[in-house]
Formats: structure tokens, sequence, C-alpha cells
């Protein structure tokens, strides 16, 4: 048993936030070693957010947003498709050309599933894609008013 429970092999733990946000770090059996942020991208964090117990992302980081990281990387280039269910599921590579300050990093979503799914149907009904908003961007003044008249 290693002392640091995200040491463990295949083991996924964000480290410099909190429980639901910070830099991404997978566990290879003796030292846990972090994401690197190349082709990152909200795929990625929601696999990473569903092992974590979460049911969304907010937001995923880029350069080490919770603090730089070690040099030696567990994965690069991850490629998720966003149904897979752990990030070692998904496409990366072993090797990588990363530094300290390119760790790839989360924001999960503390919401149950019911509320996120709520909320996505309010958006496919009261906004166009693309035009009304742009999805995985915060919402202006404006808009949260018009999705509000148009829940009523």
């Amino acid at each position: 048993m290693t002392a640091d429970a995200c040491a463990e092999l295949g083991v996924i733990c964000l480290k410099g936030g909190d429980d639901r946000e910070g830099n991404v770090h997978v566990g290879n059996g003796a030292i846990p070693k972090p994401v690197c942020d190349d082709s990152w991208d909200k795929e990625d964090g929601l696999v990473v957010c569903k092992q974590l117990g979460f049911h969304g992302v907010v937001r995923v980081t880029k350069e080490s947003t919770f603090g730089n990281v070690s040099p030696n990387f567990y994965m690069d280039n991850v490629g998720c498709l966003g149904t897979e269910n752990k990030i070692t599921d998904c496409d990366f590579n072993k090797n990588d050309d990363c530094g300290a300050t390119e760790g790839a990093g989360v924001t999960c979503d503390r919401r149950s599933k019911e509320e996120i799914d709520e909320e996505h149907s309010m958006i496919n009904a009261c906004f166009e894609e693309g035009v009304s908003y742009h999805y995985g961007e915060y919402l202006d003044f404006d808009v949260v008013t018009s999705a509000v008249a148009c829940q009523q």
C-alpha cells in the first residue's frame, strides 16, 4: 500500500485545488504523475470528472492553473470522446514534450445529473446554438434574462 492514495495505479486525483478542481494527476503505482495540457479539452475533463464521481465539468484549465507540476508526465495529447469511464481508456501518448507549466486541470460540476440535464434542456429550448450563446461559455446578463423569460 502506498502512502499517497493517488499514487495507486490508475487512480486519478486533483492537486493544487480541492475535491472538485485542480491539476489532474494519475497514479502509476509509485507516485502520481500529472497530465499534460496539449490537446486538453472539455471531453477530456468530462471523463476525469466522471471518474471522480461528478456528473459534469464546469471548465478545463491549461498551463498548470493550480500550480506548477512535476515535469514527469503520465500522459500527453489526451483524446477522449467524453463517453469513456476512465481517462486511461482515452487515446493518449506516454511520451511527452511538456514542462512544469503545462499541467491539465479541471473544475468539476457538483450538481446532480438531473440539475445538469435540466439546464441543458432549457438551453436547447431557449437558445439557438452559436447565435444566442456558445456552449461552454458563460452567458451574459441579456442572455440570462431571455432564458428566464423563455422558462416562464
